[in-house]
This record gives C-alpha cells, sequence and structure tokens, in this order.
C-alpha cells in the first residue's frame, strides 16, 4: 500500500470516512476486510482488472496475430507499469479499471458485437466505483462513456448518431458524477466527520508557486502563519509536493478553517490568475514538464534497493529509468493519432482505428488536464496514461501494417 492506500485502510477499518481521498473506496475495503482482512483482496482485484484487460487484448481481439500477444503480455513488466502497477492505491484502480472496460468496448468495436442489457448494467456499475476513486476520473469518464455509446449506436439508422452519443455522454456523465457526489456527501456527513475541502490545497500551492514566479506575497494574509512570512519563507517549502507547504509544522502555511475563508481563497485565486497568468504558467508548465514529461518512473525504485554511485550498472540502471520518462512516449502518441485518423477511412482498419483513437484520446486527455487539475505533481499521477498508451501499441502497429498494405477499400460508414 502507498501513504495514500494506509489512510484509506485505516477509515475503512474505523468505518469513518472523510473525502481527502475516496470515501468509496474505504467503504468498499471496509466490506472486503470481513472476507478477508488486509490488502489482499484489493490487489487481487487489481490484478484480475489488469490480465482481464490484457486477456481479451491478446486473446479475443488479436488471437491471430502472435507478435502482439506476446507484446501484450509484457505490458506488466514495462517499467512505467510494472513500478507502480505492484502498488495499492486510487490511481492504480482507476487505471486498470478503465482499462478492462476499455478493452471489452475494443472487443465489441472490432468484433462488431452488441452489448447486451446484463453487460450494460455491469458496465455502468463498475464505471460508478472506477471514477469515484479519483478525482481526475470524472473528466475522462465523458470520453469512455462517448465510446460505449458508439457501441450502442452504431447498429442505428438514425442520421444523427454522432450528436446523439455526444448527448447521451454528457447526460450520463453528469449523472454518474452527480450520484457519486451524493454517495461521497452521505458517507462523509453520516459515517465522518464531513468534507476535508481537499480542493482548498490546489488554490493554495497555486498561489504559493505564482507568489515565488512573481516575487510578492500573493496568498491571503489570513493563511499566514505570521505576518512577516516572505516569499522567501514560501520558496523553502515550495517542492512538487503540496504538504511541505501547509501540513508541517515549519510550514510557512495553514488551511483554511471555514466556509468564509475558502470563499475568499477562492476569490483570490482567479483574481490572481488573471493578474497573472504569465506566473501560473510557469508554476504549472515548470512542474508539469519537470515531473510529467521527465520524471523517471524507476527513479523511486532504484533509491529503494539502493543503487548509489556511479558505476557502469549503475549508469545503465539510471539511463534505462530516464528511458522510462514520458517525453519519449510522446512522439509516438502523436503518430498514433495520426496512424488512426488515416486507417479510420478504411474498411479493414476503420475499427481498430477506432479503438486506438479512443486509447490515446483518454491517455492524452488526462496528461493534458492534468497540468491545471493535480495536486502539486508526481509520476504515478499519469500512470493512466502510460497504460492506456502501451494498450494503443498493438491496434496502432495493426493499423500501420494494414495501411503499408495499400490494399484497402474506403470505408462506407463512419460514426
Amino acid at each position: 500500500m502507498d501513504i495514500d492506500a494506509g489512510g484509506i485502510y485505516e477509515h475503512a477499518l474505523a468505518h469513518q470516512y472523510a473525502d481527502h481521498h475516496p470515501p468509496l473506496m474505504a467503504y468498499m475495503w471496509h466490506y472486503l476486510n470481513f472476507i478477508y482482512q488486509g490488502p489482499l483482496l484489493m490487489f487481487l482485484i487489481n490484478m484480475a482488472l489488469l490480465w482481464g484487460a490484457l486477456y481479451m487484448l491478446a486473446f479475443k481481439i488479436f488471437n491471430n496475430q502472435r507478435v502482439l500477444q506476446y507484446f501484450t503480455i509484457l505490458i506488466p513488466f514495462m517499467p512505467q507499469i510494472a513500478v507502480h502497477g505492484r502498488i495499492i492505491g486510487k490511481d492504480v484502480i482507476f487505471t486498470f479499471g478503465y482499462g478492462f472496460l476499455a478493452m471489452f468496448l475494443a472487443y465489441l468495436t472490432i468484433h462488431n458485437k452488441k452489448i447486451s442489457l446484463i453487460q450494460m448494467l455491469c458496465f455502468l456499475i463498475t464505471v460508478v466505483y472506477f471514477t469515484a476513486v479519483k478525482f481526475q476520473a470524472q473528466f475522462i469518464l465523458p470520453i469512455l462513456l462517448l465510446w460505449l455509446f458508439y457501441t450502442l449506436l452504431r447498429h442505428a439508422t438514425c442520421a444523427y448518431k454522432k450528436s446523439m452519443a455526444i448527448i447521451a455522454s454528457a447526460i450520463t456523465s453528469f449523472s454518474i458524477m452527480t450520484m457519486i457526489d451524493s454517495i461521497n456527501h452521505h458517507l462523509v456527513t453520516e459515517k465522518g466527520s464531513g468534507s476535508n475541502h481537499s480542493w482548498q490545497y490546489v488554490k493554495i500551492f497555486d498561489l504559493s508557486g505564482m507568489s515565488i514566479y512573481s516575487n510578492q506575497v500573493l496568498l491571503p494574509q489570513f493563511l499566514l502563519k505570521h505576518p512577516k512570512i516572505s516569499v522567501e519563507d514560501i520558496q523553502k517549502k515550495y517542492q512538487i509536493a503540496w504538504e511541505p507547504l501547509i501540513v508541517y509544522e515549519d510550514s510557512p502555511l495553514r488551511g483554511t478553517k471555514d466556509e468564509h475563508e475558502r470563499e475568499l481563497l477562492l476569490q483570490t485565486w482567479w483574481k490572481e490568475v488573471f493578474n497573472h497568468p504569465v506566473s501560473y504558467i510557469q508554476h504549472r508548465g515548470k512542474l508539469w514538464f519537470r515531473e510529467f514529461f521527465l520524471a523517471s518512473c524507476a527513479k523511486g525504485w532504484l533509491e529503494e534497493i539502493g543503487i548509489t554511485g556511479l558505476s557502469p550498472l549503475q549508469k545503465a540502471l539510471r539511463l534505462f529509468a530516464t528511458l522510462a520518462a514520458f517525453i519519449f512516449l510522446f512522439p509516438f502518441q502523436i503518430m498514433f493519432f495520426s496512424i488512426g485518423k488515416r486507417a479510420l477511412n478504411f474498411t479493414e482498419t476503420k475499427h481498430y482505428a477506432t479503438a486506438l483513437l479512443f486509447l490515446s484520446s483518454m491517455g492524452c486527455a488526462l496528461l493534458a488536464l492534468l497540468f491545471v487539475k493535480s495536486l502539486a505533481v508526481t509520476v504515478r499521477y499519469i500512470f493512466f496514461t502510460f497504460y492506456m498508451f502501451f494498450l494503443s501499441c498493438p491496434f496502432a502497429y495493426h493499423c500501420f501494417l494494414e495501411l503499408k498494405q495499400k490494399k484497402l477499400q474506403p470505408a462506407t460508414d463512419q460514426l
């Protein structure tokens, strides 16, 4: 378990819930403990989702392509997946859950199958949980649901199928998020001490970074632990994590105490973002590029096993870890969009291209979203993006090989 999962597990044991971490995950864990206490069942659920998705990819979608089957089986051992996939955490549950549902939709898409009522109900029930465990998942949900309604409506004769799919996705996404908010509110008020208002930490973190880049304290005075807090004091605690700024005894700032302070904080954030847009972009841009594009997934693992010094083996391992950074995969993702868009125009690759574009869109959407919606930055936040990339590789490879043959007939129907 990571630190967050440890806190969630404490809530599960106490049957008392808070919303800084997903209360629905803790609620489910509470009842799993009646079957077997500890993290084992959560881990087995993660593994079932991971290997269930890969089974569909290898033996239901690319069952006649041995090379792609071998690649699929290797996905869990890629550095970006192996380092974080072993952890019980909300990022991993969200990633493997959405990956499983995406492969189910890819199977339906490739084989032109209809979804049954039972499958539809199971899909919607599970997507509620997988979305509830991760805040940013709500912004990826509409893309996944658009894919779902694509499979439902592609057999329809209506001329407005595309518009209907978009509208249905928007309405269903709104309904699911309303349901999740209601469940969370019930859990933290009826079985907890109320909301933690965790959104405030993002705003405080942003205002701290903007203060440093603009060389003036932009935070409301009531958040300063004493009136003499300076930009230099804030800069000493300004890291890729938000906790050193607020949580510890020597932190220069504090969180809000009541609704009035939270309202003033939000007003201040909006005002300063408009007044200092360059500082905001500098703050977000530097952290986003440094940690999401350049951070090595395996860096923490190398430190755990005691890799220090500059021996040839250490240099090789650090180079390998650097090659695991997302920036080395980004050119391929751009190429995948190009391949998918082109392959969408041909009958033999149309369905594979559809799956490729949906997978790539979900992965890239999260990466872009984190520029403004991440609570500080850590490489595990883009675990989902890494996973979507590797799941999309077989589809891109298949489309690329088919396009090279140049014997394809134009597709007659596209959604």
